[in-house]
């Protein structure tokens, strides 16, 4: 969470991938929706693009949610913000995919993470990291943890507080180390 370059971990659970699969291999960007999440779905972009993978935007609602309001305006307000980003992040002057695929679900989200990263058969998961208190951190119960720990491919990590604050070509700038 405190470095200012993206991170990428690979956890003990991590396969290669097989090689020779019909299959383009998938880059799985999950989001918050927030503004600060903007970069590392650029970021994830063209990562796809390079790897000449799908790319699908995912965006985990909790389950209170859905308890709350079954009448579905917080799930078509977020449907919403989804598509948008994903439009806004498919730019093809940046090289990215002319589609990126929007996926909305509710759950826990490292479980709903892992889950479709495990359906999608994803190459790659990116993930943006906010600051938490030091609390957070001991406690080791956040969603990043948990999907580093589990994830059965590399997980790329972009601190969200940088990337709010990084100008896009930063982000490029960072894919060509």
């Amino acid at each position: 969470r405190s470095v200012h370059l993206p991170v990428m971990t690979v956890g003990p659970e991590a396969h290669l991938p097989v090689s020779g699969s019909d299959n383009p291999p998938v880059v799985l960007h999950a989001t918050t929706l927030r503004e600060a999440s903007r970069p590392s779905a650029a970021l994830a972009c063209q990562i796809a693009a390079r790897r000449g993978a799908r790319l699908v935007l995912l965006h985990v609602m909790p389950k209170k949610a859905l308890e709350k309001d079954a009448s579905g305006p917080a799930e078509s307000a977020c449907a919403e913000k989804l598509r948008t980003l994903a439009e806004e992040t498919a730019d093809p002057q940046c090289g990215c995919p002319s589609s990126v695929e929007p996926l909305a679900i509710y759950g826990n989200p490292a479980i709903e993470i892992l889950a479709a990263a495990a359906k999608l058969r994803a190459s790659m998961i990116v993930l943006g990291a906010s600051q938490r208190s030091a609390f957070a951190s001991f406690t080791r119960d956040r969603t990043i943890y948990r999907v580093l720990a589990h994830a059965r491919c590399p997980v790329l990590t972009l601190r969200e507080a940088v990337a709010a604050s990084s100008a896009p070509r930063t982000e490029h700038a960072a894919m060509q180390r």
